[in-house]
């Protein structure tokens, strides 16, 4: 019986002791979450004390609601391309105003009203001659040197052109290379290295810059994506014989002649200033139109 009664009496303890033990924890959450509670009041109060003082200042540095077309910094702007130094991005927000963009930024340098001819395409010709010799003289004379051209900076930018550097010697103008002339500094790279891997040659110029002139006819046939139809008449003659309407070359090389760099390739040990100031013999290029 004594056992009995010892036993309730314990049972009885441990019952008070879990009560007391259950207040205590629940009082304890109370008091947290209480505490939590003013502490995030607290929290709120000052966010909103700050958003009041600070919020005039912060809206004034946030781009306006409706773009403005003559700012560089407007929302429009947020996920444009950064350009390069003296990169002109066209304005794309429409077609219209693309179409005018690039008619702007090609202006005059680009000699968009060529006069224009029928040229007859062939599958061969003198530039490609199996006589070595020959076609070595022809593509060597080719003087790319003739597209560079300069013009005043005020007039450049006046019609839309990229920035470009200044002519040594004379900082008033500005240089730039006609691209077809470009194209053929590139084409007369990628031949000579070309020709002279077949022959095991030592290369005159590094492999990285033949397979840039790839890369940037790769480009520039995927830009004009041109959609002449060539008839063919077997293996190997697509359009040998065919006539194009093609951009006068005389009248390119006449341009460049007229605002000319009087830039030569380099020749020896020169500096680039040396390589400027060379006008005599700019009447020809070499190419043959």
């Amino acid at each position: 019986m004594q056992e009995k009664a010892q036993l309730l009496r314990d049972n009885d303890m441990i019952e008070q002791a879990l009560v007391h033990t259950e207040r205590t924890v629940s009082g304890g959450l109370k008091t947290r979450r209480k505490d939590l509670t003013i502490v995030l009041l607290l929290a709120s109060n000052l966010l909103s004390f700050m958003l009041l003082l600070g919020l005039p200042r912060l809206w004034s540095h946030l781009p306006p609601t409706t773009p403005d077309p003559t700012s560089t910094s407007n929302a429009s702007n947020m996920f444009s391309p950064a350009p390069t130094i003296g990169m002109q991005l066209p304005d794309t927000s429409s077609p219209a105003k693309l179409e005018l963009a690039l008619t702007a930024s090609h202006g005059p340098a680009l000699v968009s009203e060529l006069p224009t001819h029928p040229v007859q395409f062939h599958w061969s010709t003198a530039y490609s001659s199996p006589d070595d010799s020959e076609a070595d003289d022809l593509w060597n004379a080719i003087d790319t040197a003739h597209g560079y051209i300069a013009v005043e900076h005020e007039w450049a930018r006046e019609r839309g052109w990229m920035a470009s550097m200044p002519v040594p010697g004379d900082e008033t103008k500005a240089l730039y290379v006609l691209e077809g002339y470009h194209q053929f500094h590139c084409l007369k790279i990628v031949r000579t290295v070309f020709l002279q891997s077949i022959a095991g040659k030592e290369l005159s110029y590094p492999v990285q810059h033949a397979r840039h002139c790839f890369d940037y006819f790769r480009q520039f046939i995927q830009c004009h994506a041109d959609p002449t139809p060539l008839y063919t008449l077997g293996r190997h003659t697509s359009g040998d014989g065919q006539w194009h309407m093609c951009k006068d070359w005389n009248a390119l090389r006449d341009y460049a002649t007229e605002n000319s760099a009087c830039f030569r390739d380099r020749v020896g040990n020169e500096s680039l200033r040396e390589q400027f100031g060379n006008c005599e013999g700019l009447e020809n290029d070499g190419v043959i139109a």
